[in-house]
């Protein structure tokens, strides 16, 4: 989870697994929060692919909320595959964690990666969030690939939210 703390312009993501995305006592509590605090941005991050299925019969209502959808850990956890095209045209918004290649040990394919994930972003209209900032030579990179929201802990260590 992520929380973003702006009096008049509250935002949170939530990850949420395609389990979580389809349940209905799930989507209630988050319409009911998304209707209980004002202005509040809510985006729902999926760490697992959801199905065309799946998000034929879910999307709109998660947009009647506006509530945002976004697809996390792209170039790992979610490789370049044609379920995830699919569902890219349902997304608002992409996030590519350079984190995991470091854990990965993958770091020799992370800017290969992260340019064609920009270029996708790009090409789907989607935002794009860089994750895994931790030091200047991140951020610089962030200012290169034109990242308006980037996340790590060059800025913050997650905090946990106790509202």
């Amino acid at each position: 989870m992520f929380y973003k703390n702006h009096p008049d312009n509250p935002e949170i993501s939530l990850n949420l697994n395609r389990q979580q995305f389809t349940d209905s006592r799930t989507i209630g509590h988050l319409i009911h929060l998304k209707k209980s605090v004002k202005n509040l941005k809510l985006i729902i991050e999926l760490t697992e692919t959801p199905s065309l299925d799946e998000l034929h019969r879910y999307v709109a209502l998660y947009r009647s909320f506006g509530i945002k959808l976004s697809l996390d850990d792209v170039g790992t956890d979610n490789p370049w595959c044609p379920s995830v095209q699919d569902v890219l045209p349902f997304m608002d918004s992409i996030k590519f964690a350079m984190q995991n290649f470091r854990l990965q040990h993958r770091q020799g394919e992370l800017m290969g990666s992260l340019d064609a994930w920009r270029q996708i972003a790009d090409i789907y209209h989607l935002g794009f969030t860089l994750e895994g900032i931790e030091d200047k030579a991140d951020v610089a990179l962030a200012q290169k690939y034109n990242v308006k929201v980037a996340q790590g802990y060059y800025y913050s260590k997650p905090v946990p939210y106790c509202g």
